[in-house]
């Protein structure tokens, strides 16, 4: 039963960093084209997916989406 609890999660696990890959832009992609770390992934389907997710692309600038409560713009518009 463990067994299949990891391989489920291996295969998980390289499923979202193939899926990453190709969502990532062109210019985040780190070390490499997306072709090389689609390689990667492939040829070592759990080290492949923890490097790419650790190291093949860039961090993001900030967060995606801000909550009204941490949009000072917001905040400037409700009463106190």
């Amino acid at each position: 039963m463990v067994k299949v609890v990891l391989i489920i999660v291996a295969l998980g696990l390289t499923i979202f960093a193939l899926i990453d890959v190709w969502q990532v832009p062109p210019a985040d992609v780190r070390g490499g084209s997306r072709f090389l770390w689609t390689l990667a992934i492939l040829l070592l389907p759990v080290v492949g997916a923890l490097l790419w997710l650790f190291l093949g692309r860039y961090p993001e600038d900030g967060p995606r989406y801000l909550g009204p409560d941490d949009d000072p713009d917001f905040l400037r518009g409700t009463p106190q």
